[in-house]
């Protein structure tokens, strides 16, 4: 009876993270929805957009790399505020990288909510669930401080 082995199975790993914005939620999706815009971003060497709306895809290669990181625009839905793309390969050993970002309206101010998942081997599980949490965690971050300097 053939046997099959665990470090090629696949398993979802998953990163949120969710911070609180000191400015209006409109002005914040109104940045957010622009999937060409990356000067937000820290270490981005280069971007390449191909496309418009959803189904673009936007190339980046980060500083000191010569690879290039694949974007599709999946979802941009503007009444929820909410945005969604994939990786198809490349992205740190994690398969079927998705991104789904949101702007949450809350009083006066809002929160950027950021979850991203992907498929990563068993094997390779609780590494590639730490990586996804301090991607999460680096971009809700970097977003979220162009707010503050805009004050």
């Amino acid at each position: 009876m053939p046997t099959q082995s665990t470090t090629h199975q696949q398993t979802e790993v998953i990163g949120h993270k969710r911070l609180p914005v000191n400015a209006g939620a409109e002005c914040v999706w109104l940045k957010m929805r622009d999937f060409t815009d990356l000067s937000w971003a820290l270490g981005i060497a280069e971007v390449i957009v191909e496309g418009s709306d959803v189904g673009m895809v936007r190339r980046v290669r980060l500083e000191g790399s010569e690879e290039w990181l694949e974007e599709k625009l999946l979802d941009l839905d503007d009444d929820d505020r909410r945005i969604e793309y994939g990786i198809a390969e490349g992205m740190m050993g994690i398969n079927d990288y998705r991104a789904c970002a949101q702007v949450i309206p809350s009083g006066t101010g809002c929160f950027v909510e950021w979850t991203c998942s992907g498929r990563a081997t068993a094997a390779d599980q609780a590494e590639k669930q730490q990586v996804l949490m301090a991607v999460a965690e680096g971009i809700t971050t970097l977003f979220t401080a162009q707010f503050a300097r805009d004050k």
